[in-house]
């Protein structure tokens, strides 16, 4: 973009909740990582989240959790999720 600002998307998936995994953006932001935002892409039919953390320039790290539609405890499984990231 003319003004310097770098969008990137994709898909990830992790299977940890507590750690998260470290995703690597195809492109290396230069200056600055301003947001990444996760969404979970409920295949399953259970309650699922995905929420980011630790910004690099080179990436971030993916928080995952699925918990079974009729309740009870958070688990760790493999999510996958969406993501959209922008920086510069």
């Amino acid at each position: 973009m003319p003004s310097g600002i770098i969008r990137q998307w994709g898909t990830a998936a992790n299977g940890e909740m507590s750690n998260g995994t470290m995703i690597v953006l195809p492109t290396t932001y230069p200056n600055d990582h301003f947001v990444t935002i996760a969404c979970a892409v409920n295949s399953t039919g259970e309650i699922e989240s995905a929420y980011t953390g630790d910004l690099t320039l080179s990436g971030f790290r993916l928080f995952t959790q699925s918990q079974q539609a009729s309740g009870g405890a958070w688990n760790n499984s493999v999510v996958a999720a969406r993501f959209i990231s922008i920086g510069m």
